[in-house]
């Protein structure tokens, strides 16, 4: 079970609790990352952030989420393709998580108070929350994004001060790394999203996961859906031990011969 804490949350929830992936979540993750969350979130006695409830989290705590699922499955390491702006080369650049994260902290700007117990803040009379992935997906215009957040009160002529609140109290991990190239010493912006790069990782692995569920089919057995329904981890050991019982009797064959 991954935990994790959020920041402000959502309607005074502070934890979200993430059960292991298993291969059916896997094949799923082409449905989008709040579907992928609301599928890996248990709600129990202790009050973690029930099912069903991602697309309102604020983004910065979906993101969160995304983050903490990713070092579980991948690590910290984060690759990525990348082209020279300077002389076009390609090159492959490599960074952690954690220095995303650490370049992504909320920060209060003066002026601003809160979170509340409800996660809200207050900007002079007017009190707001940070937008969710519901409310990018239905705002057309930067106002109705604003608008959509605000609980009490009215934004007036702060709207730019609302909107720079926001920006550093939830920040996304939609980032520009630097990238320096090797050949030429250009540094070019390369765009690092968590979300898509999850999802990518995850698709990149789709072989690998099917081959992972012939392989125990074949040894014990075993149907499709109960292979897909084993936690990732204990289905990669099995594997593992799949793997290592065929071992010796390929080096015994290739004595022989």
């Amino acid at each position: 079970m991954l935990h994790v804490l959020l920041d402000p949350g959502l309607d005074g929830i502070r934890t979200a609790r993430l059960r292991t992936m298993s291969g059916a979540d896997e094949l799923a993750a082409d449905e989008g990352t709040v579907a992928l969350i609301d599928r890996l979130l248990v709600a129990d006695a202790a009050g973690g952030l029930p099912p069903g409830s991602a697309a309102r989290l604020p983004v910065a705590d979906r993101d969160r989420l995304l983050a903490a699922l990713y070092r579980e499955l991948f690590g910290e390491d984060i690759e990525a393709d990348a082209i020279c702006s300077g002389c076009a080369t390609p090159f492959e650049l490599r960074f952690a998580m954690a220095a995303v994260l650490d370049g992504r902290s909320a920060r209060r700007p003066d002026g601003v108070e809160g979170p509340d117990r409800l996660g809200r803040y207050r900007l002079g009379e007017c009190v707001w929350r940070l937008p969710s992935t519901a409310d990018l997906a239905a705002a057309s215009t930067q106002h109705d994004l604003l608008a959509a957040c605000i609980v009490d009160g009215i934004v007036q002529s702060r709207e730019d001060e609302l909107e720079q609140a926001m920006a550093a109290l939830g920040p996304p991990l939609d980032v520009d790394i630097d990238a320096l190239c090797p050949r030429c010493g250009t540094t070019s912006p390369v765009r690092f999203e968590i979300g898509a790069y999850l999802l990518r990782c995850i698709a990149n692995e789709r072989r690998c996961l099917l081959a992972e569920a012939h392989r125990l089919a074949r040894a014990y057995g075993w149907s499709c859906t109960e292979i897909m329904t084993l936690p990732r981890p204990e289905r990669q050991a099995f594997v593992r031990l799949i793997n290592a019982e065929a071992a010796p009797a390929r080096r015994h064959l290739s004595l022989v011969g």
